[in-house]
């Protein structure tokens, strides 16, 4: 065969070879674009779909606890203002008999608690991971309905109380039927109490109790609601600041993170000062629970989301 016959055909042969191996490589790059962008795709549709139901699960919910945490900023300042007036001296106050007053807070520190379970409720199915500030939120939620059942965490906050509600005293020796001094709750109660405040609307949809449905059922001594909210109703019963300073820690507590909820102010001493008039008290104790509140939150929350009085 003739060189030059030879030459053209080994031409031929290696562009051919070429020619397949760039078809062969463009197809596999084609593909595997074509899969990484399947992919993305992909990714994109499930956090898009995964979004549209966290912000329909949550957006109504954080609404709500927003309106209650205006309601419960409100209430806890007005207890500060309340003992400041004299009205909450234990035996003779607003917390000492089961009327209105005792009623309404205990409404107010549950909601939040049945508004969290709602949000747990419908998060099962959803990734926090999504949103960071609704995770936040979420965060915060959680902290405000379980703030009353870390009474030991308070008490232990600097400066630390002497607080050991379940010690056995000498006294309690001798009057074992008496309930032990207790400034907080175990979390089951607390839960069971904050579930009784939901109301079932059809088969998907749950709702929190207005008070006027919560006084109503509650005046039924033998209501589920009733046995429910009856170790909350004894937690504030004759409360005062200057007796329960573990609890009143906790509350302002919960108005701080209430504040943040709701992004209004928090309130600096004046607003948390429950002295009545001549009462000898340090201004150092009227300023303390602020200061364990915000030590409490910052080891909790990142600290841009809580205002500072």
């Amino acid at each position: 065969m003739e060189p030059a016959v030879v030459v053209a055909l080994v031409a031929s042969a290696t562009s051919i070879t070429v020619a397949l191996a760039s078809a062969g490589l463009s197809y596999t790059t084609q593909r595997r674009i074509q899969s990484q962008s399947a992919h993305r795709q992909a990714r994109l549709d499930y956090e898009y779909e995964a979004r549209k139901r966290l912000y329909e699960v949550t957006e109504p919910l954080l609404f709500q606890l927003g309106e209650r945490g205006e309601d419960l900023q409100s209430r806890i300042a007005g207890l500060a203002r309340t003992a400041r007036n004299g009205d909450l001296e234990p035996g003779r106050g607003w917390l000492s008999d089961d009327g209105y007053y005792l009623r309404s807070i205990v409404h107010r520190v549950l909601a939040p608690v049945a508004i969290f379970h709602l949000m747990q409720d419908g998060l099962t199915r959803v990734d926090l991971r999504l949103d960071p500030e609704i995770r936040t939120r979420y965060g915060m939620a959680k902290l405000l309905a379980w703030a009353l059942t870390d009474h030991f965490t308070f008490a232990a906050q600097q400066p630390e109380l002497p607080y050991d509600p379940y010690a056995e005293t000498e006294y309690e020796m001798e009057h074992p039927a008496d309930e032990p001094y207790l400034q907080g709750l175990p979390s089951g109660l607390v839960e069971t109490a904050g579930q009784a405040l939901i109301v079932q609307v059809g088969e998907r949809t749950a709702r929190v109790m207005r008070f006027g449905e919560f006084d109503e059922a509650y005046s039924d001594r033998a209501s589920a609601l009733h046995l429910a909210c009856a170790p909350v109703t004894d937690l504030f019963r004759d409360f005062h600041p200057r007796s329960h300073p573990v609890l009143w820690r906790a509350l302002v507590t919960q108005a701080r993170l209430c504040a943040a909820l709701t992004s209004t102010e928090p309130g600096g001493p004046e607003k948390y000062d429950w002295r009545r008039p001549g009462e000898q008290v340090e201004a150092s104790v009227i300023a303390e629970p602020l200061e364990v509140a915000r030590k409490y939150l910052d080891a909790r929350l990142p600290s841009a989301e809580v205002a500072r009085p």
